[in-house]
Parts: C-alpha cells; structure tokens; sequence
C-alpha cells in the first residue's frame, strides 16, 4: 500500500473536517495525520481540552455528527480519527518542534527525530 497517496486523497477531508469543527466552536488545539508504520496507516489526530471536559466518548459522538453533516464521513471514517488531550505525549513532543497556527499553511515531516522518537509521518494542520 502507497501511504503517501493514501495521506494525499485524505488531506483535503481532513481539512475540511479542521474547518468544520471550528465552525463548530470545538476547540482544537493541534491536528495532524500520524502515520503508523506497523499497520501502514494514517490516522488523523485530534488534540481537544473537551476530552476532559465532556469526555471522549462525547467528542467522538459530536465529531461523527459533524461528519455526518458535512457528507464527509464516507470520506473519513471515524475510526481513522483518534481524539486525544492536548497534554498527549506525542502532541507536546511535536509541539517542541513545530508550531502550526490557525490559517498557516501545514508542515509535513517525514523520518523525522524529535528527542529521540522517531516520527515516521506526520502532516500537522494546526499545533497551538
């Protein structure tokens, strides 16, 4: 399986998801495409402080209805998206080494080492 294509047909849903949950007034912090080598899979990350708040049951549920409403959802599934807390391990080590603010454009990395873990993919959209 070619990852990268597999990445380049999924970035333009995933901004359009990046845009739909701030039209929804969801907080996200950081966002980003994580490719794991393992499974030769990208997974979308989504760094939100509701985690805490609502829990993350709730934001997967909210996250689906607004992919649901969108009609993005047969483009994005759901399981491809994991919602973690702002405070996630991999979020401030990526933090560390790039700061991707609200409208600027995305950074990709590619067999990256940030304080020595290797990042073997990542296409960030947002790192607050």
């Amino acid at each position: 399986m070619d990852t990268a294509t597999l990445v380049e047909a999924e970035l333009a849903v995933g901004g359009e998801l990046l845009e739909a949950l701030d039209d929804e007034k969801l907080p996200v912090k950081a966002m980003l495409w994580l490719l794991f080598p393992d499974e030769a899979e990208w997974r979308l990350l989504v760094a939100t402080s509701q985690a805490y708040f609502d829990g993350d049951t709730e934001v997967y549920e909210r996250i689906g209805r607004i992919l649901s409403d969108r009609q993005l959802l047969d483009r994005l599934p759901l399981r491809k998206i994991a919602v973690v807390p702002p405070e996630h391990r991999l979020i401030m080590l990526l933090r560390r080494a790039v700061k991707v603010r609200i409208g600027a454009p995305a950074v990709h990395f590619t067999s990256n080492t940030i304080n020595g873990i290797i990042i073997h993919g990542a296409y960030v959209s947002r790192m607050l």
